[in-house]
């Protein structure tokens, strides 16, 4: 019995953490490139449906690209998964290199620079989310000649409403095309509040509520 209300106590404690809901935007603030609109963008759209903007220009002036991504949606999106020419050839300056974890500048490092070096692995092109660092769950090269897949999982997930932030190399520029499609959260927040609530319910009816004479 004292397991079970442990265990009971645990889940009823976490079981309704919610989002924080903090957007995450890649902004230019300083440096050769303050206030250029280099980033690209994917919204989710309301009706579900993907609208794409190209990016306009290399965050490090030479073969890397950042995109915004924004959640117009009514769901939860578990990651991305994308597919083009040559955008999962991480070769170390990611844009966790020049960006911090709220999207901004980290200094004069944009438009030919190299990071500061904090992440130089395959993650430091993944980006943040609501302050919590994205992650590639798999990185695909050649699935067809040239032509490689990425999935990008984002943080706890990316909320309805929210922003997130991501990059991809891009060996000859800006890519020429880039196939986008959504993934869902492993397991909505809804299910394990509910199921906490579930059992907290069960606890409390079988061990703490007291019995009727």
């Amino acid at each position: 019995m004292k397991k079970m209300l442990i265990l009971a106590a645990l889940l009823c404690s976490v079981g309704f953490v919610g989002n924080a809901g903090a957007a995450t935007l890649v902004t230019v603030a300083s440096g050769p490139q303050a206030g250029a609109p280099y980033a690209g963008s994917i919204t989710i759209n309301p009706d579900n449906s993907i609208t794409f903007v190209q990016v306009t220009g290399e965050y490090d002036g030479v073969d890397d690209v950042a995109y915004n991504v924004i959640n117009n949606s009514a769901n939860d999106i578990g990651g991305l998964v994308l597919t083009g020419a040559g955008i999962g050839d991480f070769d170390g300056d990611g844009i966790d290199n020049y960006a911090d974890s709220a999207g901004n500048s980290k200094g004069d490092y944009l438009d030919g620079g190299v990071g500061d070096g904090s992440d130089t692995s395959a993650n430091g092109y993944a980006g943040y989310t609501d302050g919590i660092k994205n992650f590639w769950s798999s990185i695909q090269l050649d699935i067809t000649p040239g032509v490689d897949q990425v999935d990008l999982q984002f943080g706890n997930g990316l909320a309805a409403g929210d922003t997130s932030f991501f990059s991809l190399e891009a060996e000859t520029g800006v890519p020429s095309t880039l196939n986008v499609t959504t993934s869902a959260v492993p397991l909505p927040a809804s299910v394990w509040s509910g199921g906490a609530l579930l059992l907290c319910l069960g606890a409390y009816l079988k061990f703490i509520k007291p019995k009727v004479a």
